[in-house]
């Protein structure tokens, strides 16, 4: 398996650990994409868990909501390795949701700096 490839393993998908995400994690937010993020202190297979949420309410179109995901999905897929290696030094697990936070579509292309800065600053707050 590639370094760079996404594996459905990696998805956050049961509902208990969405719920508990939003219930007990950290937001960091920077426009306009707000992350939650929890940390764990046991290890599983997969160091991170991440999940992608385009509201409805912001983006009406699901064609325009659908790009935006699978934007957010390619800009982690390829910068995930900070995160991973940090979570495996620490034995530990993490949990993120991405959330896009704005009512413009077109602002999602080209940001893929603004979620490296995020998971800097997650990596930052949680392991340091």
């Amino acid at each position: 398996m590639s370094k760079y490839s996404l594996s459905k393993s990696e998805r956050l998908k049961h509902q208990k650990d969405i719920d508990s995400l939003f219930a007990s994690g950290i937001s960091v937010f920077k426009f306009p994409f707000r992350v939650i993020y929890q940390k764990l202190d046991t290890q599983t297979d997969n160091p991170v868990k991440f999940a992608v949420s385009v509201p409805k309410r912001k983006i009406k179109s699901a064609v325009t909501r659908n790009r935006i995901k699978r934007k957010i999905r390619e800009y982690y897929r390829v910068n995930k390795h900070l995160l991973i290696n940090a979570a495996q030094a620490h034995s530990c697990s993490i949990n993120l949701m991405f959330i896009y936070a704005n009512d413009d579509s077109s602002n999602c292309d080209n940001k893929e700096h603004i979620l490296l800065e995020l998971m800097e600053k997650i990596h930052e707050q949680a392991f340091d």
